[in-house]
């Protein structure tokens, strides 16, 4: 996934020279975080909460209105998913930042 967004990482700071570090961080860490965390945090979230059915459910029927059967959005729910979007926000920040470090002495 980093791969991918190597080149969006690289033109937010070779392109766009008036905006902070911090604004150009947290706008990488916003595209990374989106992609990600709407991809595998909620399924990560759904497998850790109700376990591996739950999954299935939501694959194999989906005519079944399962999300009114079960409590989706549960403490345990938004509490794992949470942190899995924190976690990531920690790691993107600091690749970013390690980016832009690599970034400026390439350039100095």
């Amino acid at each position: 996934m980093i791969k991918t967004l190597r080149p969006i990482l690289y033109s937010l700071y070779l392109q766009d020279y008036s905006s902070s570090l911090i604004q150009r961080a947290l706008l990488a860490s916003l595209i990374i975080i989106t992609v990600s965390t709407t991809i595998f945090g909620a399924l990560i979230s759904l497998y850790f909460v109700y376990g591996f059915q739950t999954i299935l459910i939501l694959f194999l029927s989906p005519n079944e209105p399962w999300l009114f059967q079960k409590e989706i959005f549960s403490f345990e729910f938004i509490f794992i998913f949470s942190i899995v979007i924190i976690i990531t926000l920690v790691i993107n920040l600091i690749y970013v930042l390690k980016e832009k470090y690599e970034i400026s002495n390439y350039e100095g």
